[in-house]
C-alpha cells in the first residue's frame, strides 16, 4: 500500500509535470502508482481529472468506477463519478447519482451546483432551478449555480437576464470558455455584436469541443492580407445551416485577401463553387494536405463575423448570394406548375415547407410537425412542396392533402439539389432549419416559424420580424404557448397571403 509519504510524493510530480504541459507524463506516473493501491482516492482522482484534461472521460470514469469498487461510499468519488457522467452525456444518471450527493452532504453548495447543471441537462427544469439556488443559498459566489442559471433564463427567452447571471459567472471564474461562449450567444441574440462576437471565439477553447476544428494547425489569419507566397483556408463547422450563413461573409473577405481556399461540408462544394467563383472551394476529406495547397494561414468561415460585421449597418443588403444550377431551377419550375389547375397558374402559389430540424440541442423546441401546416395545405390556391429532410411518408400519409414530395431531391444527400428546388417556388414557409438558410441565401421570399423562447438560435435576434443575414426572410415570432399552426394562421389573417 502506498504509504502518506509516497502519495504525497507521487501527486507532487504529477502537479509538477501537469503544469509543464506534459499530461501523458502526468498520466503515466498516476497509471503506474495507481494498481499498487487501487483504493488510493487521492492518485485515483488525481489520474482522472488528468484523463479528463486529455479529453478521455471514458477512461476515466472506469478509473472512478475501479476506486467505488474499493470505497463504495466515498462521496469525492461519487461526485467525480457524477461529473464524468455528466461530460460524456449521461444526463439522468449523472443527476441521480448528485441527487444523493446532495442528500449525504446537503451542506456543500458544490454539489448542489453540479445537481444543477445534470438536471438542466436531463430537460429537468424546476429541479435545476431549485438546485441552483440551493447552491448559492450556501455560496452566492458558486459560478456554476450562477451559470446554469443563466442557461435557464436563455432558454426561456430572456437573453438579457442570461446575460447578467454569465457576468455574474464569469467576474468569479474568468477564464471559463464555455460562460465566455454563452455570453457570446447571449450578446448576440440581443444586437450586442462586438461583445457578441468575441465570445463566441470562445467557442474553440470549450472543453469537450463543441465543435470541430479544420484549421489543420495553420496560424491563425491576422485579418490582413497576406505575404505574395502565403495563401489562407477558410473553413466550415457546426453544419450545412451555418456554413450557408456564414457564406455571406465571402464576398468581404476576397476584397481584402484574394488568394484563398474554402474548406467545406462536401456536400456544398457544387453551390458554393458555382456561388463563388474567385475562390477555390474543396471538400472535407481525410488525408488533406495543406502544404499542398499553398496554405500558410487560417480562420473559420465562423469567425470573420468579428470582422465584418461588428454593427448592423455592417450587413449588406443583398437579393442572395447562392447561385443555384438555372438548368435545374426551370426543370422544377416547370414541373411545379404544371401540377397547378390552369386557373391557378397565374395567381397560384408554390410553396415550400419544412417543419423538423435536426439540430441534437435545440430540434426538439424549434419543430413542428407537418398538421401544424394545414392553414396552408388547406388552401385551394396553393401548392406545397415538401421540403422536409428525412422520412416524412408517415406524417404525409394521414394528411387529407398532404404536400408534394419530390423524389427526385434528397436534402440530405444533395443540397445543390434542393437549392434548384427552392430556387423554383415562390417562397418557403418553415421552422428554423437548413432549408430557410437556403431560401435566405438564394434572395427567396419566406416565412421563419420561431417558438416563444428555447429553440431560438442566436443569428435570429431577440425580437422584430426582419434578419440582416437574410432580406428576403420575414420571422414569425411564437407568442407564449402559441404553435406554428397559430402562428401560420394568425399570419395569414394578417397580409391575406402567403410569402412569394
Amino acid at each position: 500500500m502506498t504509504g502518506i509519504a509516497d502519495t504525497a510524493a507521487i501527486l507532487e510530480a504529477a502537479r509538477v509535470l501537469k503544469r509543464e504541459g506534459n499530461l501523458p507524463g502526468a498520466a503515466d506516473l498516476l497509471g503506474k502508482a495507481l494498481p499498487q493501491d487501487p483504493g488510493n482516492a487521492d492518485i485515483a482522482l488525481a489520474l482522472a481529472d488528468v484523463l479528463v484534461a486529455l479529453e478521455r472521460q471514458p477512461a476515466a470514469l472506469g478509473i472512478v468506477d475501479l476506486l467505488l469498487q474499493h470505497r463504495p461510499d466515498h462521496l469525492l468519488a461519487m461526485v467525480a463519478k457524477a461529473r464524468l457522467l455528466l461530460l460524456i452525456g449521461y444526463n439522468a444518471e449523472a443527476a441521480d447519482l448528485a441527487r444523493h450527493c446532495s442528500q449525504v452532504q446537503p451542506e456543500r453548495a458544490d454539489i448542489w451546483a453540479l445537481l444543477a447543471a445534470a438536471a438542466h441537462a436531463d430537460g429537468r427544469i424546476d429541479e435545476a432551478r431549485l438546485a441552483a439556488k440551493q447552491a448559492l443559498h450556501r455560496d452566492p459566489g458558486n459560478a456554476a449555480a450562477l451559470g446554469t442559471l443563466g442557461h435557464l433564463a436563455a432558454e426561456r427567452g430572456d437573453a438579457a437576464k442570461a446575460r447578467d447571471f454569465y457576468r455574474k459567472a464569469l467576474a468569479l471564474k474568468p477564464k471559463d470558455a464555455r460562460l465566455h461562449y454563452m455570453l457570446g450567444l447571449a450578446n448576440l441574440l440581443l444586437g450586442d455584436l462586438p461583445e457578441g462576437w468575441a465570445g463566441y471565439a470562445w467557442r474553440h477553447q470549450v472543453k469537450p469541443p463543441f465543435t470541430a476544428h479544420f484549421g489543420c494547425g495553420l496560424p491563425d489569419w491576422p485579418g490582413i492580407p497576406l505575404l505574395p507566397g502565403q495563401r489562407l483556408l477558410v473553413w466550415g463547422e457546426q453544419g450545412l445551416g451555418d456554413e450557408i450563413l456564414f457564406a455571406s461573409l465571402l464576398p468581404e473577405l476576397l476584397k481584402r485577401q484574394r488568394d484563398a481556399l474554402l474548406y467545406c461540408e462536401p456536400r456544398l462544394v457544387p453551390l458554393f463553387a458555382r456561388s463563388f467563383p474567385d475562390i477555390e472551394v474543396v471538400g472535407r476529406h481525410d488525408g488533406f494536405d495543406p502544404a499542398a495547397h499553398g496554405l500558410t494561414h487560417q480562420v473559420s468561415s465562423a469567425d470573420l463575423g468579428g470582422l465584418f460585421r461588428a454593427r448592423i449597418t455592417d450587413f449588406p443588403w443583398h437579393d442572395g448570394y447562392l447561385r443555384a444550377d438555372p438548368a435545374r431551377v426551370a426543370h422544377y419550375r416547370a414541373k411545379y406548375e404544371a401540377m397547378l389547375p390552369p386557373a391557378m397558374r397565374e395567381t397560384g402559389f408554390i410553396l415550400g415547407i419544412a417543419w423538423r430540424s435536426g439540430n441534437p440541442a435545440l430540434g426538439h423546441y424549434k419543430s413542428g410537425g407537418l398538421a401544424d401546416f394545414a392553414p396552408l395545405l388547406e388552401r385551394s390556391d396553393c401548392l406545397c412542396v415538401t421540403l422536409q429532410y428525412g422520412d416524412t411518408a408517415a406524417e404525409r400519409a394521414v394528411m387529407a392533402r398532404p404536400p408534394y414530395h419530390d423524389v427526385e431531391v434528397d436534402p440530405l444527400v444533395a443540397p445543390d439539389e434542393q437549392a434548384a428546388q427552392i430556387a423554383a417556388l415562390d417562397g418557403i414557409v418553415s421552422t428554423s432549419n437548413s432549408a430557410v438558410h437556403l431560401a435566405g441565401a438564394l434572395g427567396k421570399p419566406g416565412w421563419v416559424l420561431l417558438p416563444a423562447a428555447r429553440g431560438t438560435q442566436w443569428y435570429w435576434g431577440s425580437q422584430g420580424d426582419a434578419t440582416p443575414w437574410y432580406p428576403s426572410l420575414r420571422l414569425l415570432r411564437a407568442a407564449v404557448g402559441e404553435g406554428p399552426a397559430a402562428q401560420l394562421d394568425r399570419r395569414l389573417r394578417e397580409i391575406g397571403t402567403p410569402p412569394g
